[in-house]
């Protein structure tokens, strides 16, 4: 299937491992141009040499912490003036932690909403006038079920994933005069260093090991398996593109069957 977005440029943040180098590799797959940032430049490093080996469109990378207040505003004027344009946001960047309410200072509440929710509002902000320029654009957000699901075991986590569905579930019905789709997938358990830090987390906090924390996570999966990084980047291209013209203001749930409410 043609997604329909060659020669579109799409930001993706957190684009260094993972989930975000995946949907940064689809993405260049279907010949967009595509900036990647991360805070790691060794690990942009190594993003760009297999961005580029594989030889569809045009890749910037952006060494950028995005709970820093600039920081967002350098990624989309990097992207801006080596393209001229930018047409796709994918919000990826930051990683709350899975922490007892009890071990939760509020500096740690703070900090965990800088490290995702208001690294996806200022990313958001610097890029929607350049969106709106165009008449045409997509802003796709990766959000876990956690914000779906609370866990007593994961309040930060749920906090920054059901305000980003909130809001953005709210940007998507301010902007759809504008022709600009805001969606959002909610991955599940997926193989990445993310999964194995929760994992970790979990473990600890009930006093089990990682095995046993992953045999209980993936038990609960009606597919018997956690997700690959690649299963939720196809459910990103799909829309980010002009295949999805008519979704917005959607979450699309990428868990393996995990989730159970009927939504």
């Amino acid at each position: 299937m043609d997604l329909g977005i060659a020669g579109r440029v799409a930001i993706v943040t957190g684009g260094s491992r993972g989930i975000g180098r995946a949907a940064a590799e689809r993405l260049c797959r279907e010949g967009a141009h595509v900036a990647v940032c991360a805070r790691g430049r060794d690990s942009l490093a190594d993003v760009r040499r297999a961005l580029e080996a594989m030889g569809a469109g045009r890749v910037l990378t952006v060494a950028a912490d995005l709970t820093e207040p600039s920081a967002a505003g350098r990624v989309a004027e990097a992207a801006a003036a080596a393209w001229g344009r930018i047409d796709i946001l994918v919000n990826n960047a930051g990683a709350a932690r899975g922490l007892p309410f009890d071990e939760l200072t509020h500096e740690g509440w703070l900090e965990n909403l800088q490290l995702k929710l208001f690294g996806y509002l200022r990313m958001t902000r610097e890029v929607l006038p350049h969106l709106r320029k165009n008449g045409w654009g997509r802003i796709v957000n990766i959000a876990g079920v956690a914000g779906l699901q609370p866990s007593p075991l994961a309040m930060p986590v749920g906090l920054n994933n059901a305000g980003i569905l909130n809001v953005m579930k709210a940007l998507a019905d301010a902007e759809a005069a504008n022709n600009i789709l805001v969606t959002t997938v909610c991955p599940g358990p997926i193989l990445t260093e993310r999964q194995t830090t929760l994992l970790q987390d979990t473990a600890r906090a009930k006093g089990i090991s990682v095995e046993a924390a992953e045999r209980e996570a993936t038990a609960a999966i009606p597919l018997k398996r956690m997700g690959r990084p690649e299963e939720v980047a196809d459910a990103v291209a799909f829309l980010a593109s002009e295949r999805a013209s008519y979704i917005t203001g959607s979450l699309v749930i990428v868990d393996g069957g995990l989730h159970r409410a009927m939504i």
